[in-house]
């Protein structure tokens, strides 16, 4: 039958990687193949990277440079949008300026957020998937962690690691990742006499499969404890990109 394909599809990585700050999430974006950088928190000046920076412009300005380089000759393979959660001041601004009100509580009811969650959220993960899917550019979105507290009516209350935007926000972007990466440093116990201390080595570990106490997936069956060491060459070998 005409219209029907077969097997594995090999596509640019949708990616959302987050963590406490100075974890790596910068220096793991920077080793994706020939990226670019829109650095919207100002975290990257250590990284022998390409970026622009977008510290002091708006939304619109951000999307300009998703359609400039939708429309323009690059040969950018990859864009790292460093972070959202600095992105979400701007966004809320447009979503501001285009119902006409001060803030984005003044709606009331959380109206402000759902219409974020509705407009400029979703332009925003539309053109990103724009340049994947057309461009074949992979896109690589951070975030800072925060805990969140769970409710479940089957458990008892308890807090989880999630990305750092408002709820309606996070979960927009956690749909569109096909991987959502938990970046941690690696903990162990040692013994101290009769007590037993957490430590670190300094290694860092990726997380890719849901935990109970941190949101994290990927879509390409990966089944394992975490990946380290953390970098794009091993993920993309892991991942089977």
């Amino acid at each position: 039958m005409e219209g029907i394909s077969k097997g594995k599809l090999s596509t640019p990585l949708k990616g959302l990687f987050y963590g406490i700050p100075g974890v790596g999430k910068s220096t793991l974006a920077a080793s994706f193949p020939k990226p670019l950088i829109l650095d919207i928190e100002g975290s990257t000046g250590r990284l022998n990277v390409d970026r622009v920076d977008l510290r002091k412009e708006k939304f619109s300005t951000v999307m300009d440079w998703l359609r400039r380089l939708a429309k323009e000759e690059h040969d950018y393979q990859s864009l790292v949008i460093d972070t959202i959660d600095w992105l979400e001041p701007k966004v809320w601004e447009a979503t501001c300026a285009r119902l006409e009100v001060p803030s984005i509580e003044t709606p009331g009811y959380g109206r402000g957020y759902v219409e974020t969650s509705s407009q400029e959220w979703p332009q925003f993960l539309a053109g990103c998937t724009y340049l994947c899917d057309q461009r074949g550019m992979n896109v690589v979105l951070l975030a800072h962690c925060e805990q969140k507290r769970i409710f479940d009516p089957m458990l008892t209350e308890y807090d989880r690691w999630d990305v750092k935007l408002h709820k309606r926000a996070a979960a927009k972007c956690v749909e569109w990742a096909e991987c959502v990466g938990f970046l941690i440093l690696e903990t162990m116990v040692r013994r101290q006499g009769q007590k037993e201390l957490l430590s670190t080595d300094g290694e860092r570990v990726l997380l890719v499969n849901e935990g109970a106490h941190y949101v994290a997936k990927n879509r390409f069956g990966y089944n394992g404890d975490g990946i380290k060491p953390v970098n794009y060459e091993l993920l993309a070998k892991e991942l089977d990109l």
